[in-house]
């Protein structure tokens, strides 16, 4: 019975350990209300819910299963490079057979040049989503950031939008990921730290309103109004200079996941693909269908998103990648 009983207290030290492991970062994450929005940040609010109707409402669901729909996203990306005033290069991307298309924005790095940040998100939507959250959101905050990212900084970034990062193919060998990850192996790139930014418009701060799958409940708030760092145990390193980076500059709250690769939260993803590859890939999310049921479904709509919130964080974000670009970066 005593063997038994020690058995057990040992099996729950050890679960207790490393929900401990997975969700810790450095300092403290903010709580509480980030005070009322700026007149910068709502200008940068209406910026980011305009793209997102573009995307979601004026085009609609995007993808190989919607003909004609890279069009129109070609001549709406193109026409805001145009107002952010950056040059972006297009390329298609295959693997496995699957025919993708990336936009790729340099802004090249100084001391740290031969070094990349890499910041991504993708085009496409889940089949009949519109795809406000997946993945307009991500792309809105990305755009965003990119306004203030043009100014560069020590490490050279890369900012890429594509296609072909939706179900069923995220994550998968034949997502446009995994052939950008090709493409930069074949040009002997060095990429410091990658981010794949995935649903980022839905937050909550009623409790309940987050799920968080047993036994990860226990240390991870049942209130949906946080940003998650999602990432593997290899890329812990990473994590947590990027949460620190981030909490430092943003009063904004913030969680990080870091999980073994089984998992499929962590691993059916663009970071994933990325991962895969060799390469230290985060990604940052609202969490998806944790916190919002109608991710790839057509309820993804515009409606649904808090833009405020949005606009806050993708300042958050921008100030986080200035300032990894300027330090060391260790993975482990």
């Amino acid at each position: 019975m005593k063997s038994y009983i020690f058995g057990v207290v040992v099996l729950l030290g050890s679960i207790w350990l490393v929900l401990l492991y997975s969700s810790g970062a450095p300092l403290e994450s903010f709580h509480g209300p980030g005070g009322p929005i700026t007149s910068e940040e709502q200008e940068a609010a209406d910026r980011i819910e305009a793209t997102v109707q573009t995307l979601s409402q004026d085009i609609g669901p995007r993808g190989a299963h919607a003909p004609g729909s890279q069009d129109d996203i070609d001549r709406y990306l193109q026409r805001e490079f145009t107002r952010i005033g950056v040059n972006a290069v297009e390329f298609p991307l295959e693997a496995s057979g699957n025919l993708g298309k990336a936009f790729e924005v340099v802004v090249p790095g100084r001391g740290l040049g031969r070094e990349t940040i890499l910041l991504t998100a993708h085009l496409d939507s889940a089949a009949g989503s519109p795809g406000a959250d997946d993945n307009a959101s991500g792309v809105a905050v990305l755009l965003e950031m990119l306004r203030t990212l043009s100014v560069g900084c020590d490490r050279t970034l890369r900012v890429v939008f594509w296609s072909g990062g939706a179900a069923p193919l995220g994550g998968t060998e034949g997502s446009t990921a995994a052939a950008y990850a090709n493409r930069l192996h074949s040009r002997h790139e060095k990429v410091a730290v990658a981010f794949c930014f995935d649903s980022l418009g839905v937050f909550c701060d009623a409790e309940g309103t987050q799920s968080i799958p047993f036994p990860f409940e226990f240390s991870f708030p049942a209130r949906g109004d946080f940003v998650a760092f999602v990432g593997d145990w290899g890329t812990r390193g990473a994590m947590d200079h990027a949460v620190e980076q981030f909490r430092a500059a943003c009063k904004f709250p913030s969680e990080a996941i870091s999980l073994p690769s089984s998992f499929g939260f962590i691993s059916e993803f663009d970071d994933g693909a990325l991962r895969d590859s060799g390469y230290p890939a985060l990604r940052v999310t609202d969490t998806g269908t944790l916190r919002n049921p109608v991710v790839g479904t057509h309820a993804d709509l515009p409606t649904i998103l808090d833009y405020p919130r949005m606009a806050r964080l993708s300042q958050g974000l921008a100030a986080m990648v200035l300032g990894l670009g300027k330090r060391t970066i260790t993975l482990m």
